[in-house]
């Protein structure tokens, strides 16, 4: 077992010991939308910070008209033989973009399924360690700058950057130290991206 495994294990033990009180809410329409409208949501109630936002269903572009927060982030969708992608796109353009905060939880997951490709188009901005998890692509395209000293692990599928990737004080790791029977996981820098440390 990997240590991120171990580690997303001890995160389960110690948050169930600890009664929190994350929840999942799902995107509810094929189309994009937008993120704080309820309807768009399980139990008409957009995902806040610490909550897990699974947008398995979704298609398009979800706009975020406001600074939104989750713990995590989903989208599975089901192959259909072409890249399923989804856009999650700031309704302000930068430098004023806005954000996308992952706090409120121990370990931050973006999980994208092999044959989808996640775009933030937004700024993110996670104040805790994040796992980047499926075989699938999250594509970076605006920045990600975390608020604190945090880890950024690429276990499966990849991590593009096409925006800019700032870690003054933070740390990315890519693969994993056990095998995997998939693709190796991956870091993409595209013509016009950065990474400053």
């Amino acid at each position: 077992m990997s240590k991120v495994a171990k580690r997303c294990v001890c995160v389960i033990l110690i948050a169930t010991a600890c009664g929190v009180n994350a929840a999942t809410r799902t995107w509810q329409t094929s189309n994009g939308g937008i993120w704080t409208e309820g309807g768009n949501w399980s139990d008409n109630t957009p995902p806040v910070a610490g909550d897990t936002a699974d947008l398995s269903a979704a298609t398009g572009v979800i706009d975020i008209a406001t600074d939104v927060a989750v713990g995590e982030i989903i989208y599975n969708p089901a192959f259909s033989g072409e890249t399923n992608v989804l856009t999650i796109l700031s309704a302000s353009s930068a430098p004023n973009s806005h954000k996308i905060a992952i706090s409120d939880i121990t370990l931050g997951m973006f999980q994208v399924a092999e044959g989808a490709e996640l775009r933030v188009d937004a700024d993110l901005t996670p104040a805790v360690d994040v796992l980047k998890d499926g075989r699938g692509s999250l594509v970076i395209k605006r920045n990600l700058a975390p608020t604190a000293a945090v880890q950024v692990f690429v276990e499966q599928g990849a991590l593009v950057n096409e925006g800019s990737i700032q870690h003054p004080m933070w740390r990315m790791f890519v693969g994993t130290r056990d095998s995997d029977d998939g693709p190796a996981a991956g870091y993409v820098m595209r013509d016009g991206s950065s990474h400053v440390g």
